[in-house]
């Protein structure tokens, strides 16, 4: 499985990449959301963790995108912000039929962010 870690905060992106490779997941991070749309074609994820709010593109505008063309992706969403915003956001993606999303509140704990992983496998 490879995951692809969309957040401006580096450390936070290096933290979800790691997590993967304990999985044994192929991963990589991505902290510029305005390169979103070329990285993820190039990469092509099974696994999607994303933050919600960035520069630039933010996370709701990347749902967005991802439904528009029924990406075959699993959504981990993150946010360190009120979690009605992610709550929003994991309705927003499932009404526009990305299936189920996971949604984590920063800061995410090691066993939590595994579990997470996981069960989008």
């Amino acid at each position: 499985k490879t995951v692809l870690v969309v957040d401006d905060n580096a450390d936070f992106a290096e933290f979800v990449k790691s997590a993967a490779e304990m999985l044994h997941m192929s991963a990589a991070t991505l902290t510029d959301s305005n390169r979103f749309e070329e990285v993820f074609k190039e990469f092509a994820p099974d696994i999607l963790v994303l933050d919600m709010v960035m520069p630039g593109i933010e996370g709701t505008e990347i749902v967005d995108w991802l439904a528009e063309r029924k990406a075959a992706v699993k959504v981990i969403i993150v946010s360190g912000f009120n979690p009605l915003y992610s709550k929003i956001a994991r309705t927003l993606a499932e009404a526009k039929g990305l299936g189920a999303v996971t949604t984590l509140r920063k800061p995410v704990r090691l066993a939590e962010m595994l579990a997470a992983l996981g069960d989008a496998r």
